[in-house]
């Protein structure tokens, strides 16, 4: 309560007289012992000083504040909301701190703002339009020398910060540079200074790219790579600085390079090891924002152990913290996107796929962690060691297990799509192990969703080439399990991506390994669709691809009937296509087959050509005859097909 009538003026209380020394709070946690208590006792009118009266009755909201109780904090709440509700008593305390010429008054009158700040926001506003912005500056570089008074200035200031306009105003003023100039003075005599002042410099870089480019101008990445340098033990200064230049580097590329210049990103992993968990987070949301931004950076990281190894360990050693998990694995994706297949075997061989599944199994509904894990995966799978390991570990199932949960995320589903895929290349203990697995109906289920996303029909595509490789269980199954339907709709979705159409062909020219498969590309009209795209599209493997694969179809597919039988000529034995038993091919009956497939494919195409010399692509009987007549004539020589489609690694 303020006593009526009095003018503006202060009276100090000795200690002990009016509240014991105590325990004070900046309006969050971390106080420091107070001492004397400041009553203030000026009035909003003039009048007469009052010297004497009873003590109760000039209360005020400092008394509370450093009354020494374990119940203080009750009291403290009950008073500033009172104050609080006086926005003229809010203006008394604003100006009367502006026009202090006591150090010892300025000191508390700023304790005060700070608590008042940190629970109403409508405060900032009223000090800045009282106290204002210039003034504010100027008692910065006032009082810079004194740590007493810097530690609740910078406090404050970081409090009126935090408001987008009110923080606006203050860079526009230049208290960036004013704050500098504090972590200047500070920087080694007084390091609680220096924990406020990079606290306040934190929140004054989340403003415009102008403000950025002209605090990292006057110094602040510089200033802020020293603290990492000395001052790696203080936890909060720590925090502070990479909060701050995860700020100053936000969407403003100079000071992207700028951090590079200084060694940053090397000094925010230094500082990793041995930090707190919240420490910990904050440099790695840093260091991760940074390498981001910067792809001479990823390459330089993907090929540096020194980088990997601690990634590594954080990975590791955080097995209950879902965001540290998160983020360290992030980082870990872009070591694993280095493809140093040094590197790459040595997380292999040291048991870190296991690690990464059970991250998977520990957070199996975060999204961004699942995604994450599947991008190391999938830079792992690039070397034949891995790709061994991934099948050995579970790797192979429990990605198709995320790729169901995840169906409806675009990004996690082409990142498992990446993953099989690479594990499969030139593998066909992986490919069998995929097939037997479910693999290729989540693929082609996972095409089906997302059949207006030509990254997953073409990542769709490129697995289904490789599940198909050298893998027979698989080629079979694909055949059956709508491998040909998922690639030719894939096709007609996008028929001018080169990329899709080219994998779709190969993946179709890999399934023709089994004959059975023919039939089902002749009901999808596989042919026509191949030879469209063929016409289309100027690409020399689709070209090539599609040229064998309309060859194979229009030559080696029979007619109705006896046609059902299909022929394993180098292996000496008939297969019924119907599932039935084997029978031994004698030179009679190989002769009759001859005859017989030669008229009925000749016929046909006949059929065709006729057909198409209607349309607009004509086809030469005479070239087809011929070719007919070469593939039977191999054939029963016992010559082999077309040799296979190599796989291809999903990201190369």
């Amino acid at each position: 309560e303020l006593c009526e009538g009095v003018r503006e003026s202060a009276m100090y209380v000795g200690n002990g007289e009016v509240g014991a020394s105590a325990k004070v709070r900046d309006g969050g946690p971390g106080g420091e012992a107070a001492g004397s208590v400041l009553v203030l006792m000026g009035g909003l009118e003039g009048g007469a000083a009052a010297s004497s009266g009873p003590r109760e009755k000039m209360e005020s909201l400092e008394t509370f504040l450093v009354a020494e109780s374990l119940d203080w904090q009750p009291q403290v709440n009950s008073k500033v909301a009172l104050v609080n509700s006086e926005s003229v008593l809010m203006s008394w305390f604003a100006n009367r701190m502006g026009s202090s010429k006591s150090s010892v008054e300025l000191e508390r009158g700023l304790h005060v703002c700070a608590v008042v700040a940190g629970t109403n926001k409508d405060f900032g506003k009223v000090f800045v339009d009282v106290v204002t912005v210039p003034k504010t500056v100027e008692l910065v570089h006032k009082h810079k020398n004194d740590g007493a008074i810097q530690k609740k200035l910078m406090f404050l200031i970081s409090l009126l910060a935090s408001d987008e306009t009110l923080r606006e105003n203050l860079c526009e003023g230049g208290m960036g540079e004013a704050v500098l100039a504090v972590m200047n003075r500070h920087f080694t005599s007084n390091v609680t200074v220096l924990e406020r002042s990079t606290l306040a410099l934190s929140k004054l870089t989340a403003a415009s790219l102008d403000v950025k480019l002209r605090i990292a101008a006057a110094g602040g990445l510089r200033i802020l790579a020293e603290v990492l340098k000395v001052h790696g033990d203080s936890q909060a200064l720590v925090r502070t600085s990479a909060h701050a230049i995860r700020n100053l580097t936000l969407n403003c590329p100079e000071n992207v390079l700028l951090s590079k210049q200084l060694g940053i990103p090397k000094l925010l992993l230094l500082r990793t090891s041995g930090a707190s968990e919240a420490t910990r987070i904050q440099l790695l949301l840093t260091l991760g924002h940074i390498t981001r931004c910067d792809e001479e950076l990823q390459k330089q990281f993907g090929n540096d152990v020194d980088y990997c190894v601690p990634i590594a360990k954080i990975v590791k050693d955080a097995p209950d913290s879902e965001k540290l998990s998160e983020l360290s694995v992030e980082m870990l994706s872009v070591v694993a996107n280095g493809r140093n297949e040094e590197i790459l075997n040595m997380l292999g061989e040291s048991a870190f796929i296991s690690v990464l599944l059970k991250r998977q199994d520990q957070f199996s509904d975060n999204v961004n962690l699942n995604y994450q894990v599947c991008k190391v995966l999938r830079g792992m799978a690039f070397t034949r060691v891995n790709r061994e390991l991934l099948r050995r570990q579970g790797g192979i199932g429990k990605t198709i297990e995320v790729m169901h949960n995840f169906s409806h995320e675009v990004d996690v589903v082409e990142q498992c799509l990446c993953v099989l895929s690479n594990a499969c290349y030139r593998s066909v203990e992986n490919q069998e192990c995929l097939g037997k697995s479910s693999g290729i109906q989540e693929t082609l289920r996972a095409m089906e969703i997302h059949r207006d996303k030509v990254q997953i029909q073409d990542r769709g595509c490129r697995a289904l080439r490789n599940f198909a490789d050298s893998c027979e269980y698989n080629i079979r199954l694909e055949g059956t399990a709508g491998a040909v339907e998922g690639l030719v709709l894939a096709m007609l979705s996008f028929p001018e991506s080169q990329e899709v159409n080219e994998q779709a062909v190969a993946a179709l020219l890999n399934i023709t390994k089994h004959e059975k498969n023919f039939l089902v590309m002749v009901e999808k009209d596989v042919v026509d669709i191949v030879r469209k795209a063929r016409q289309n599209i100027e690409s020399e493997e689709l070209y090539k691809n599609a040229t064998r694969l309309i060859d194979i179809l229009e030559v080696s597919i029979s007619g109705n009937g006896d046609g059902a039988i299909t022929r394993s000529l180098t292996r000496g034995v008939t297969r019924n296509a119907s599932g039935g038993g084997s029978v031994t091919i004698t030179r009679a009956k190989t002769e009759q087959f001859r005859e017989r497939g030669m008229t009925r494919r000749i016929s046909k195409i006949r059929s065709q050509s006729a057909q198409r010399s209607k349309k607009d692509e004509p086809m030469e009987p005479d070239s087809s005859l011929k070719s007919a007549i070469t593939h039977l004539k191999r054939a029963v020589k016992g010559e082999q097909g077309p040799p296979p489609v190599p796989g291809t690694n999903a990201s190369r």
